[in-house]
């Protein structure tokens, strides 16, 4: 998000903030009124691993375009003030009652790989389980996708079993244990038979 100006109707600023170690844990963009509109946030463990990452929507309604909200407002027969807390109440409910509409969180093997990511999109999450062979590659993905609630809405249905993916990987390696070709294997269901996905080949020359 740093790296990009920010896309708001009459512009806008971004600002970044650093910890002690230089490392990036804050993004806060403004409107050009200097007013808040969202942030990114960014945390790490003592070994600095990224832990976890999400952005905060300061004012939902802000992600809806000016002149679609312009258009809300001439049709419905609210005032601004009715249509910035009903706007406000649906896109919270949309993002199953979080401040933001993306999360990701990550967990670590002895070697500092991810074998754990948790993944949430408005409310879509998903659980990814990483398995590596002796070589550091990934040998196996799993995951398993939910779709969320808010807990403060009775109302709504419970969410569904998870969806169910899994990828494997098989490789042929030279003989300075760089891989040359890697297979992949796909199933939909934890009991289901595994089937061919795509084969790539590299040739890799070394000097």
């Amino acid at each position: 998000m740093a790296d990009r100006a920010p896309n708001l109707p009459g512009g806008g600023s971004v600002t970044t903030i650093y910890d002690e170690h230089d490392r990036g844990t804050e993004v806060q963009v403004r409107d050009a009124n200097g007013e808040l509109v969202k942030r990114a946030l960014r945390m790490y463990d003592a070994q600095g691993h990224i832990i976890e990452e999400k952005q905060i929507l300061d004012n939902p309604e802000t992600i809806i375009p000016t002149e679609a909200r312009a258009k809300m407002l001439d049709e419905s027969g609210l005032s601004a003030d009715q249509l910035q807390r009903e706007l406000r109440a649906q896109l919270t409910k949309l993002m199953a009652g979080q401040s933001g509409p993306y999360s990701v969180s990550y967990q670590y093997d002895t070697h500092g790989r991810v074998n754990h990511t948790t993944r949430r999109v408005f409310n879509q999450k998903e659980e990814i389980e990483t398995m590596y062979n002796e070589h550091g590659d990934t040998e196996s993905e799993i995951k398993r996708s939910t779709r969320l609630t808010a807990e403060a809405d009775p109302s709504t249905p419970a969410p569904s079993l998870p969806s169910y993916s899994e990828v494997r990987y098989s490789y042929q390696y030279d003989q300075y244990e760089n891989w040359t070709e890697r297979a992949v294997l796909y199933r939909t269901s934890s009991g289901g038979a595994f089937q061919s996905s795509t084969v790539i080949k590299r040739t890799l020359a070394y000097y």
